[in-house]
């Protein structure tokens, strides 16, 4: 593929009850759950992994955010999928070259990597969402993985 994506690095799924949610993926369908982030603007983010699938749960009061209006709008569902590539600036110029526009100036820091947003106007207002992990997360299991992530959100946060 043009843009050197290697796998799904996850799905993002907006909920409007949180609690139902969670019993959903956690308790019935058997994701484990690795960490609970509270960022910044009022939302909650819950990484969870079967195997190497991996979803993360979005949920806000802030009516700015579209993690507060989108399951008002839609309903509970996917808004993000995110992809992995092996270098983020080869997938920006691959983007570039096909004339096609990314949110922001450039990648950004996230907690696994950095991380650029092709422009909602290709997407019908889906979140697609490109990442290239940090090289300390590369070729590692998803248990490696999990003690890593819980390294950097810390105790307290980490399920």
């Amino acid at each position: 593929n043009n843009l050197g994506m290697t796998n799904i690095h996850h799905i993002g799924i907006s909920v409007a009850d949180y609690e139902r949610a969670r019993h959903l993926w956690q308790d019935i369908l058997g994701f484990d759950a690795i960490y609970q982030h509270f960022k910044e603007r009022n939302f909650k983010e819950d990484a969870m992994y079967l195997g190497d699938a991996q979803i993360h749960l979005y949920r806000s009061d802030n009516p700015e955010l579209k993690f507060y209006s989108w399951p008002r709008k839609n309903g509970d569902g996917m808004e993000t999928l995110s992809v992995v590539v092996d270098n983020i600036n080869k997938a920006i110029s691959a983007l570039r070259a096909a004339e096609m526009d990314i949110s922001g100036l450039g990648p950004e820091s996230m907690s696994q990597g950095m991380s650029v947003f092709i422009d909602k106007k290709y997407t019908n207002g889906n979140d697609f969402e490109i990442v290239e992990m940090h090289y300390f997360l590369r070729g590692k299991t998803i248990e490696q993985q999990k003690k890593i992530v819980y390294h950097f959100f810390g105790n307290g946060t980490v399920l």
